[in-house]
């Protein structure tokens, strides 16, 4: 018997020991392919507190549970400025889901979380008529918590410079996706459909099947809705033959550019835009707002400060410096892990990068419609 005793405690030793060797080569792999990405280079490159970080990690990386492990990978991705980063875990259906549960009296916690004001990150929350709790559970990190299971289905992390990510656990922890830069606005986190109040009408906007539109909104005000810079082959296309079809019906002295919910692409739609407004000659109020990002971001600076051009709505994400055009990903020796590096950098971005870009004109989100509050300030500002 302690021979059989003596064997299993080998044993379990020895995959303990496995495990571990194995995390510490995901993360020595995650640490040199970052060090190879042009936001490291751009700001960690020559920080030795970032040498430092990744030292204490490989020393204390004992943990066998995956979720644990991820998250102290994580670390190595949180103190960089680069919101196109990905990092997951694929969602396994072969293994038994083990989610994390909370035995709470969740009475207490509605009660406490009720008094929370509006712009407090933690709270009540509902999203598809189901009700969740947001509360701190450690240093700078808060569980999302659906309240009919008591099942933790994610967690909000401060980063240290001012920004949120958002680790979502997928069906039962089977699997793990990180989404940099999530926004709380207005008391709703805007990229996880989470909201404490009823869902602001009108900063946000419902793209139809097309993305672009034009339309005459009066004789001295023209629309035009650019609501996607996404670089396939179709949506070039697309958006080529629309300009052309409605470049020269832009001629009213002020023009609505309207950029809100565009979550980005590149240049090779864009550029044709930018390049348009730089040369008209009437006025131009361009709408935007929490969920406008990326390219359209990069849309946005390049054109702002234009004495001809007023931007108005809220501050867009934040999420322009950095992009990943080659689709590069990386797994982790372990083959539990990949990570989703960035390959560009735009210099003249990086002020924007998590703080996002601010409007001149902020609208309100809960008052009117936004076309017709910018119709308003034209009016009103001859």
């Amino acid at each position: 018997m302690k021979k059989f005793y003596f064997t299993l405690l080998s044993l379990i030793s020895f995959t303990c020991f496995a495990q571990q060797t194995n995390h510490i080569a995901d993360l020595e792999f995650l640490y040199q392919a970052i060090k190879k990405t042009p936001s490291y280079k751009s700001q960690l490159k020559s920080d030795e507190n970032y040498a430092l970080l990744y030292q204490e990690l490989k020393e204390n990386l004992s943990d066998t549970v995956e979720l644990a492990v991820y998250k102290k990978l994580y670390q190595l991705i949180a103190p960089i400025k680069d919101n196109h980063f990905g990092f997951y875990k694929i969602a396994d259906t072969t293994i038994k889901p083990r989610p994390t549960v909370l035995n709470l009296d969740i009475d207490s916690l509605k009660q406490v979380l009720k008094q929370k004001p509006i712009n407090d990150l933690e709270g009540l929350y509902e999203s598809d008529k189901h009700e969740f709790a947001v509360f701190k559970t450690a240093k700078n990190e808060y569980s999302i918590l659906y309240l009919k299971s008591k099942i933790v289905t994610g967690f909000i992390i401060e980063t240290p410079h001012q920004s949120l990510d958002f680790i979502s656990l997928l069906n039962g922890n089977r699997g793990f996706v990180l989404a940099r830069n999530t926004k709380h606005v207005n008391g709703n986190f805007i990229s996880i459909n989470l909201y404490k109040t009823a869902k602001p009408a009108f900063n946000n906007l419902v793209i139809g099947k097309s993305n672009f539109e034009f339309k005459k909104l009066t004789e001295k005000v023209d629309y035009l809705r650019l609501s996607s810079f996404y670089s396939s082959n179709t949506n070039i296309a697309t958006a080529t033959k629309f300009f052309q079809q409605v470049k020269d019906s832009i001629n009213a002295p002020n023009l609505i550019v309207d950029v809100r919910n565009n979550s980005g692409g590149g240049f090779k739609v864009s550029q044709q835009f930018i390049d348009f407004l730089k040369k008209f000659k009437g006025n131009v109020f361009i709408l935007q707002n929490s969920r406008t990002a990326s390219n359209a971001e990069k849309f946005l600076v390049r054109i702002k400060d234009r004495k001809n051009i007023v931007t108005l709505g809220e501050t867009t994400v934040g999420t322009l410096a950095y992009g990943s055009n080659y689709g590069t990903t990386l797994t982790l020796p372990h083959s539990k892990f990949r990570f989703y590096p960035t390959d560009t950098f735009d210099k003249e971005d990086l002020p924007y990068e998590n703080l996002g870009v601010e409007p001149k004109v902020k609208l309100d989100a809960f008052k009117s419609d936004w076309i017709l509050q910018t119709l308003d300030y034209i009016k009103n500002n001859p």
